[in-house]
């Protein structure tokens, strides 16, 4: 009787994650050199809008500090560029206003990619932007697209 008692508190005592899903970018058409942001305030309930403006050091933050598990899937299904794309992963520490740069990639034109990127429990806001590393190829009928999806997955306790 005692087991079981201690294996059910046991259960109650350990968390579960509701898991959140915010698409960020979804069959995007990338044709900027400077780096992409999604405006944050339509991110997890509507496919963001995209800045392709110059970026300010504000641009594309959402807040993921009551997330325990935080990860980035990255897919990039086609490119049609000079000089890849590159992708950067960028995120505040709880109690710091400093960016840190938390993960960097450059697709090739050659191959598609698809990348997890885990991010520290500690960071309490994230970003990701998008960039063509040299030249879009200015044809962007359908064979010519870029097709680039990613997803923010944030695992978040419950008791």
């Amino acid at each position: 009787m005692k087991l079981r008692y201690v294996l059910l508190c046991l259960l109650l005592a350990t968390p579960t994650y509701a898991q959140r899903l915010a698409t960020i970018f979804n069959n995007y058409d990338l044709d900027v050199t400077a780096y992409t942001y999604c405006d944050s305030a339509n991110i997890p309930t509507e496919i963001p809008v995209c800045v392709t403006t110059a970026q300010a050091v504000t641009d594309g933050w959402m807040s993921v500090s009551n997330d325990a598990r935080k990860t980035f899937q990255i897919s990039i299904d086609q490119i049609v560029v000079t000089g890849g794309i590159d992708i950067t992963v960028e995120g505040k520490v709880t109690g710091s206003t400093s960016i840190v740069t938390i993960w960097t990639d450059n697709v090739t034109t050659a191959t598609t990619d698809n990348d997890i990127v885990t991010v520290p429990e500690d960071v309490n806001q994230l970003r990701i932007g998008i960039k063509i590393g040299t030249a879009d190829d200015g044809n962007d009928l359908t064979t010519n697209l870029e097709i680039i999806d990613i997803q923010y997955v944030g695992g978040r306790a419950r008791r």
